[in-house]
C-alpha cells in the first residue's frame, strides 16, 4: 500500500471511529451520521482489499458475500506409502552359555511404594517439611490440642532424638497420646520415616 492510500485509510479511520463515537455519546444525533457511517466503512473497505493486479478495487457488498459463502477448494492429499516389513534377521547358532551363579533374588515389597511415600521419606529428614499441610491439620486437631507450636515443639524435639523407640516413649509418655486414637498410629508411622532414613 502506497504512502498516499495509507494516509487516505488512516483518514477514514479516524472519521469511522468520530461517527462511531458520536452515535454512541449523543441521544439527539441526525439520521444523517449513520449513512455517513456506512459511505465511510465501505470506502475504507474497498480501499484496503486489493485486487487481484494488486491495485486497490471497490467491492460490493454481494461480491464480499460470496467470498465469505464460498467454500474451499479441495487440497488433495497423497496417501502415504505403506513402510515396507523388515526382513527377519537369520537365526544365530545357539551358543552354551557359561554357567554362572543363580542370580539373588529380590525379596517383593509387601506393600506397593507410591511416589508421594518416596518423596515424603525423602523430605523425612526434616520432620516439620515433611509434614503436609492436611497432615499439620489432622495433628493439629486430633494430637495437639489444635496448636501448632505445641505440634512444632514435638516435631522439633522427635529430631532431636536418635531411635524411633525414643520417640515413640516421648508420644505415650511425655505428649499422652491415645493409643486407641487412630491419629495417633497415622502420627507414629510419620515419625517411624524420619527413623528409617
Amino acid at each position: 500500500m502506497t504512502p498516499d492510500l495509507q494516509e487516505k485509510a488512516l483518514r477514514l479511520a479516524l472519521e469511522t471511529e468520530g461517527l462511531l463515537l458520536m452515535l454512541r455519546q449523543r441521544d439527539d444525533v441526525p439520521a444523517e451520521v449513520e449513512t455517513m457511517l456506512q459511505e465511510k466503512t465501505a470506502e475504507l473497505a474497498a480501499l484496503c482489499t486489493p485486487a487481484a493486479d494488486g491495485s486497490a478495487k471497490p467491492q460490493t457488498a454481494e461480491r464480499e458475500a460470496e467470498e465469505v459463502i464460498s467454500e474451499p477448494e479441495p487440497i488433495a492429499v497423497a496417501e502415504p506409502e505403506p513402510e515396507p516389513e523388515p526382513e527377519p534377521e537369520p537365526a544365530k547358532e545357539a551358543t552354551p552359555e557359561p554357567e554362572s551363579a543363580p542370580a539373588p533374588e529380590v525379596a517383593a515389597a509387601s506393600e506397593p511404594v507410591c511416589l508421594g511415600d518416596k518423596l515424603a521419606g525423602a523430605a523425612a529428614r526434616d520432620l516439620r517439611k515433611a509434614l503436609t499441610i492436611n497432615d499439620r491439620y489432622l495433628f493439629c486437631r486430633e494430637l495437639f490440642d489444635m496448636s501448632n507450636n505445641v505440634l512444632n515443639h514435638a516435631l522439633d524435639s522427635i529430631s532431636a532424638m536418635s531411635t524411633f523407640d525414643d520417640a515413640k516413649t516421648y508420644c505415650f509418655e511425655t505428649l499422652e497420646m491415645d493409643p486407641d486414637n487412630p491419629a495417633t498410629d497415622y502420627f507414629l508411622s510419620f515419625v517411624a520415616k524420619h527413623f528409617a532414613r
